[in-house]
């Protein structure tokens, strides 16, 4: 299921696994290898991240209740936290690289198309 920006339809993840439960939000991408370059992990609810444990760095994404982008983080190295911000429900994680440069950018607004792959 892609992950796309409302204004333009540009894909920024193929696929999008969503970890949803306590036990795979806490898992998240430790002990992991590194997603593949066009899939992402979609936190729900999540205001904050943090990469203790991580052998890699991540490229995170905040969004709020209605998907509007908060913050982008690129390049999180392993051992490192990072805060959303007091409107942020939810995060995206990517492998290091797995954004592209044009974007997302704060202010827009992404959207799930079909049904994500969950977590177990």
């Amino acid at each position: 299921m892609p992950l796309i920006r409302t204004s333009d339809g540009h894909c920024f993840a193929s696929r999008v696994i969503v970890a949803r439960s306590f036990s795979a939000r806490l898992q998240g991408l430790i002990a992991r290898s590194p997603l593949p370059l066009n899939t992402a992990m979609h936190f729900i609810p999540c205001s904050s991240i943090h990469t203790v444990g991580m052998a890699y760095p991540l490229d995170v994404v905040f969004l709020n209740r209605a998907g509007i982008v908060l913050k982008t983080i690129r390049n999180l190295k392993p051992f490192r936290i990072a805060m959303g911000g007091l409107h942020a429900t939810s995060a995206l994680e990517w492998r290091a690289g797995g954004l592209p440069e044009k974007g997302p950018d704060v202010g827009d607004r992404l959207i799930l198309e079909g049904p994500p792959d969950q977590c177990l």
